[in-house]
């Protein structure tokens, strides 16, 4: 049976890979970042100011959001480009490897109980 420990890097480079996004977002488009309602990332958040409290459900549905749709200014970008290729690879990998984990211990466990 596979490991779900296989698995747990890629949820992790996704969650930084996010937090670059974010980070860049916040330094190369700062005004994009207020508009987006001032995300945060799993692990970064911005220096303090006028923006720390700023951020709300708006701010962290990015995670969710940027899953399936690009953001306008990230299309200028060949680095976010990038970024939410792998992010979207690596959450990709995560679900997948859950769904097939759950799904063979299923199996496994309806196969012992049929004798």
């Amino acid at each position: 049976m596979l490991p779900l420990i296989l698995f747990i890097p890629f949820l992790f480079t996704a969650f930084l890979t996010f937090d670059q996004i974010v980070k860049t977002e916040h330094g190369e488009f700062f005004g994009n970042w207020v508009d987006d309602g001032q995300p945060r990332g799993f692990l970064w958040k911005p220096p303090p100011g006028p923006s720390w409290l700023g951020t709300g459900w708006a701010g962290q549905s990015r995670w969710f959001v940027w899953l399936f749709q690009t953001p306008p200014w990230a299309k200028s970008s060949t680095k976010v480009m990038g970024l939410l290729r792998c992010y979207r690879v690596c959450v990709l990998i995560w679900n997948l490897g859950i769904i097939l984990w759950f799904a063979i211990a299923w199996l496994i466990r309806g196969a012992g109980g049929t004798s």
